[in-house]
């Protein structure tokens, strides 16, 4: 329990004195002692001889980095809660050090006072409590240093904070305190998170959940709403962002709460979240089960889904079935009760037999249905399925209003998976696309990708060949040397050397082992290229540099290049951006590509890299043919091309900027006719910046 009663010491340290002295100025005035060191060395001393209860180190500082303090730190005074302080952006160091803990707080400048204020306060574990009965929302974390400073930001929100360390108490909690909305960190030690929610939705289907996760992981946060999550945020959490996830979470919760609106109501509310907040197709149909069971009083529930390409009905989801039918079942389309609603699109109720009768005649069901439910799944243009609800206890009959509700239901959720997988479709052709445009533009380039090749393995074959030779020379000197049969003869290996020019060979060989290495590197190099060019991108973003990407590009063109153009690198170090390395090939690749052909005979191609504004920005600049205001009106549409027929797809930038896009950023050109054109990207940073903007982050 910290002593709230004895002053405590902060270290802020910074290689700009008037940084430290804005940041003692506001630790002084919540009332601790701040101690200022201008570099980690002075700090590292000083802490052999006290503790602070907290260090706030600049990132950027001569000599040692604010990183590796915290992490010295970390490792030999762990009680000691670490913030960075960063006028940059949060970069992929940034994000491993929050993600391991090395770095539990990240102010970004200028900060805000409040920021200041309130790590002082989380530290210190003070913040003023009120009076007024407030919404509560509950944290789920075991790291308390991050308890700590959430209990300041939602008391700050106007909210009462609800903490817990672990998983286990909290369906207790929720049970006692009644919490509007759930914090829950996906990652800790025993329960984890994503069980813990499946855990939740099973017995509080409408509580709001907000998971959120120090690890940059798209498959994590797809994994989280699968289990029922509504929200998913990135660590570090910017507090707008967090503010306008909690209002919204809440706003939800009172609407399904306190009797305010008809269960019909609060059940269109809860499918509409669902198809909103984006969640898989087969969590959709789950969600729509759940409620059809607690809105009808149905014993079980299942979605029948049609196959057109197979003529078949397949079971996609179900719960409560008899006879152990599991999801993925099929029978013939137009068979059974199911079959007959979506071939005539009109609901049936059925007394008797249950209207999910997928089950094979082999198996017996171990209950009798009473009554049952088969509604169409209605989509924009046709039927796509059936959702069947059964009662096996009770003979009493479905009413209107379920029939009613189940339609309209059925209706979103059918249009939702029909939006789907129209965007699914609609991937596939753009990934074709792009992959033809890969392929026609490979086609193109082979020659010259062919000829870059050749060169090098011409003087690696002629390489070979004269160490063949060398070592034929050499051999009967070194049999001399060590003949099969006693002691090697002197006279015979004199003999055997003056039949070689041994100087000769002994001062070629370095030099020729070194060519040929050298000719092996540059294929190995060209192939690679071509490799990482050719290759699949996955869905999962990878940490590069994009430098490294543009030389690539440069190498699978360079044929082309060096007979018409001078290439002209302007390259400033970048960090690596999480990114899609094989699509911005791409883009680069098509950018340079077409440069070069804008120049007729002789030119200058400049490719500049820098960063400006917080953003990735590359240039490629060329002084060829230029381009007039009615070409760079139409540059980005698809099949749009000034070249010749057969030359080109007309796809190029057009792909060119979805594949940006993708990445949120941006493409643009300036061109005059007769003096060339420049290509500019634009790219964010970081993908925590590009979602989240930049301002002070949250982490463990």
């Amino acid at each position: 329990m910290v002593d709230e009663t004895k002053e405590q010491i902060v270290y802020l340290v910074d290689d700009e004195p008037l940084v430290l002295k804005a940041l003692n100025r506001v630790v002084r005035g919540e009332g601790h002692l701040a101690r200022d060191f201008a570099s980690a060395a002075e700090a590292l001393e000083a802490l052999e001889r006290e503790r602070p209860v907290c260090i706030v180190s600049d990132y950027h500082m001569p000599k040692t980095d604010g990183l590796e303090l915290l992490a010295r730190v970390k490792q030999l005074y762990p009680e000691v809660f670490r913030a960075l302080l960063t006028g940059g952006n949060i970069d992929d160091r940034v994000i491993r050090a929050l993600k391991d803990r090395t770095v539990q707080l990240v102010i970004q400048k200028p900060w805000k006072s409040a920021t200041i204020r309130d790590l002082m306060r989380a530290v210190s574990g003070a913040g003023p409590d009120g009076e007024k009965k407030k919404p509560a929302v509950l944290v789920v974390d075991d790291e308390p240093a991050f308890l700590g400073l959430m209990k300041v930001w939602l008391k700050r929100l106007g909210l009462t904070p609800l903490v817990s360390l672990s998983a286990e108490p909290v369906l207790g909690m929720i049970e006692a305190e009644k919490p509007e909305l759930l914090l829950v960190d996906l990652i800790m030690p025993g329960i984890d998170g994503l069980s813990l929610i499946g855990s939740i939705r099973d017995v509080y289907p409408a509580l709001p959940v907000v998971a959120i996760s120090g690890a940059q992981d798209r498959d994590l946060a797809v994994e989280a709403f699968r289990s029922g999550a509504n929200s998913f945020l990135n660590k570090p959490v910017e507090l707008d962002v967090l503010e306008e996830t909690i209002h919204r979470c809440i706003r939800f919760s009172s609407l399904l709460t306190d009797g305010k609106p008809a269960g019909e109501l609060a059940a269109a509310m809860e499918i509409r979240h669902a198809v909103a907040s984006g969640v898989s197709s087969e969590r959709l149909l789950n969600v729509l089960l759940q409620v059809m069971l607690r809105q009808t009083g149905a014993d079980s529930a299942s979605v029948i889904l049609l196959q057109p390409e197979e003529d078949s009905l397949r079971i996609a989801a179900s719960y409560g079935m008899d006879g152990d039918v599991p999801p993925g079942e099929k029978m013939n389309a137009g068979e059974g009760i199911a079959g007959w609603v979506i071939e005539h699109d009109e609901p049936q109720i059925v007394v008797g037999q249950a209207p999910d009768d997928l089950c094979p005649p082999d198996r017996q069901r171990s209950r009798q249905p009473m009554v049952g439910l088969c509604l169409p799944l209605r989509g924009r243009n046709h039927v796509t399925g059936a959702l069947c609800l059964t009662r096996f206890e009770s003979e009493q009959p479905f009413t209107r209003a379920d029939v009613e509700l189940g339609l309209l239901l059925a209706g979103d959720v059918a249009r939702s998976l029909e939006l789907a997988k129209s965007s699914d479709e609609r991937m596939d052709i753009e990934r074709d696309m792009m992959r033809r445009d890969k392929l026609i533009t490979i086609g193109e380039l082979v020659s010259g990708v062919a000829h870059e090749i050749n060169n090098p393995l011409g003087y690696v074959n002629s390489n070979v060949s004269s160490l063949t030779e060398y070592l034929d020379e050499i051999m009967p000197v070194l049999r001399r040397l060590a003949p099969e049969d006693g002691q090697p003869q002197a006279q015979e290996i004199l003999a055997a050397a003056r039949e070689v020019n041994l100087k000769f060979v002994l001062d070629d060989l370095p030099t020729c082992l070194a060519e040929t290495k050298e000719g092996v590197a540059r294929v190995l190099k060209i192939v690679a290229d071509l490799k990482n060019f050719a290759r699949d991108d996955t869905d999962v973003m990878e940490f590069t540099d994009v430098n490294q990407i543009l030389d690539g590009a440069i190498g699978i063109l360079w044929n082309q290049i060096k007979y018409k153009a001078e290439l002209v690198r302007e390259y400033s170090e970048l960090p690596s951006i999480p990114c899609y390395p094989s699509q911005l090939g791409q883009v680069f690749l098509n950018l340079i590509h077409n440069a070069t052909q804008a120049i007729e005979r002789s030119g200058c191609i400049v490719v500049r890299t820098r960063i400006s504004g917080g953003r990735l920005l590359v240039e490629v600049e060329d002084d060829g043919c230029g381009m007039d205001g009615a070409t760079l009106g139409k540059m980005f549409d698809s099949f749009y091309t000034t070249k010749p027929r057969g030359v080109g797809t007309g796809l190029g930038l057009s792909i060119a900027r979805k594949i940006v896009r993708r990445h949120k950023g941006s493409i643009g050109a300036s061109s005059e006719p007769g003096r060339g054109s420049t290509f500019r990207v634009d790219l964010p940073l970081t993908q925590v910046e590009s979602d989240a903007g930049r301002d002070a982050g949250l982490d463990k």
